[in-house]
């Protein structure tokens, strides 16, 4: 609405009306460099160093003129459109690196990575789930060159008595090849199949020969019955140190097993080896039986402590006359009872047990458990 005019009172207002409209107005020009400058995004960190760079270039760009105005609003605006977040450019990144040549792989190495590439990437959380997909798809790719290499190794014979030892040291002469750079792998995987290829079997691991073998071993002889039937694992399918293993701290048991078995094969010997099988399972399980009665029996262990000392005390209705008392792997000797007072340092850790022995065993037949003392 214009405002009146007619008296002199009524032209003042309408004269600093006009003055005040005139010094408001905004320019076209004005009011886009204000809508580019305030579409500015607030948080650098989430682009890219170089497009934000781009974008604080734009802004300071002169606006003194409308030209230069002009001139402001298009680069700001540019640079609002090419700004690239991190996120983007990580999956970018991410897409770039992948391998140019499938046929290099595995196929189940390289369908791994397809599936990870046709994920969707429609919002933040997307491409993150994607790039990560991706890199982790990249680094489990198998080239078909290690797969032939690991394929080669995998079907290297377990058993090496089976074969002669002139082949065997073929086969591991292959297997100690360098496999640094791809045609390391190549040379070293052919190698290997070409010596698994050349492995000639003994003649001696005949299953007829084997039970010759048997029949014919002298216990008594220089070859322990043990290292003698190891050799021959294989065809018996019998690990006499497997079975030692169960019980490693009584490994004589195990020589005891193998030597016995001697003792128990008929007069006309063995009629096959299914026949020395059986009487190795009858002895394996008198050995289990006997040694696991041997196992020691687990006592209790008191004790008292003064600043330098403990006093340890247990209970020997027993009558043992060997106990070892062992104070952070130091062992201290004494003939029965059942009280020790050993001197010790302030301000240590020590970890205490004890064994007890009738006279002349070598194992314990009792031990305690182990306690930890500080003083």
């Amino acid at each position: 609405m214009e405002l009146p005019e007619e008296t002199d009172v009524e032209k003042i207002v309408k004269t600093e009306a006009i003055l005040d409209a005139i010094s408001g107005l905004v320019t076209v020009i004005d009011q886009n460099l204000w809508e580019a400058i305030n579409s500015v995004p607030l948080d650098s960190g989430l682009y890219t160093d170089e497009t934000w760079f781009n974008l604080m270039a734009a802004l300071d760009l002169p606006e003194d003129t409308d030209e230069e105005k002009v001139v402001k609003i298009e680069s700001v605006l540019n640079a609002i459109s090419g700004l690239v977040t991190l996120i983007d450019q990580n999956l970018w990144e991410a897409i770039n690196s992948v391998p140019l040549d499938s046929g290099l792989y595995t196929d189940e190495s390289w369908f791994n990575l397809v599936v990870a590439l046709d994920l969707p990437e429609g919002t933040d959380e997307d491409k993150v789930v994607k790039t990560e997909s991706i890199l982790n798809a990249i680094s489990e790719l198998v080239t078909l060159i290690d797969q032939n290499l690991m394929d080669a190794k995998n079907n290297v014979p377990w058993d090496s008595g089976v074969y002669t030892e002139e082949s065997w040291f073929n086969l591991l002469a292959a297997l100690n090849l360098p496999e640094e750079t791809d045609g390391e792998k190549v040379a070293k995987a052919e190698a290997i199949w070409v010596a698994i290829s050349n492995l000639i079997e003994r003649e001696s691991m005949n299953p007829e020969m084997v039970l010759a073998a048997l029949n014919d071993f002298d216990p008594e002889g220089s070859e322990e019955p043990i290292e003698f039937l190891t050799s021959y694992s294989y065809i018996l399918g019998i690990d006499f140190y497997a079975v030692d293993d169960e019980y490693e701290e009584f490994y004589p048991f195990a020589e005891w097993l193998a030597y016995n078995l001697f003792y128990l094969r008929p007069e006309e010997g063995f009629s096959s080896i299914d026949e020395f099988k059986e009487t190795f399972d009858i002895l394996l399980q008198e050995m289990i039986g006997y040694v696991e009665g041997l196992l020691p029996d687990v006592k209790e262990l008191s004790y008292t402590t003064t600043n330098t000392s403990i006093i340890l005390t247990w209970d020997n209705e027993e009558g043992y006359e060997d106990i070892r008392v062992f104070v952070n792997g130091e062992e201290y000797y004494i003939n029965g009872g059942s009280t020790i007072t050993i001197g010790l340092d302030a301000g240590n850790v020590y970890e205490i047990y004890v064994e007890f022995r009738y006279s002349g065993y070598d194992w314990p037949q009792a031990v305690t458990e182990t306690i930890i003392v500080e003083l």
